[in-house]
This record gives structure tokens, sequence and C-alpha cells, in this order.
């Protein structure tokens, strides 16, 4: 795992309170990433990213802005708006 990501890893552990345990985990590499310009913007779900953060979310056309899980709006005015998406991956069985 890359200095970067164990860095924003840590940035993102901070921020939630969590403790999150690096030894050992693969991530996905950078493969995958979509131009947001391709998303999907029925409401669906989907993995979204910006050079500092990966974050759920779907396109909230009321208000023609990206939405995050804790109802964020992420838009063109917004500094974190997203600038690649992947599909959610299958839940474990």
């Amino acid at each position: 795992m890359s200095e970067a990501v164990k860095k924003i890893v840590r940035m993102a552990s901070d921020r939630m309170g969590i403790e999150f345990e690096l030894e050992g985990v693969e991530l996905p590499d950078a493969e995958g990433w979509m131009p947001i310009e391709t998303a999907p913007k029925d409401g669906t779900v989907i993995l979204l990213g910006h050079e500092a953060a990966v974050f759920d979310g779907w396109w909230y056309e009321a208000e023609s802005a990206w939405v995050d899980g804790e109802r964020n709006m992420y838009d063109d005015y917004c500094h974190y708006n997203p600038t690649h998406w992947q599909p959610l991956p299958e839940p474990p069985k």
C-alpha cells in the first residue's frame, strides 16, 4: 500500500473517529474508475472519487448535485466535487 493511500486512510480515520487496520489490507488499484460524466444519474448509489476522498453517493436531480451518505451535496461550486466513479462492489456472501 502506498504512503499516499496510508495517509488518506489515516485522515479518514481521524475524521470519523474509527481505527482502521492497514496491515494486510489489499486495496483496489486505480483501474475501474470512470469519469464522473459517465456516472448514472438515476439515483443509483455508487462510489464517488476525488483526489482526496472516496465516498458512496448518488445524483440528486432536484439539486443537480451529487449527495453522499451523510446528505452532503457536491456540485460545481464544491471543492470536493467528485471527478470519478465506480459501481459499488457486491456485498459479501
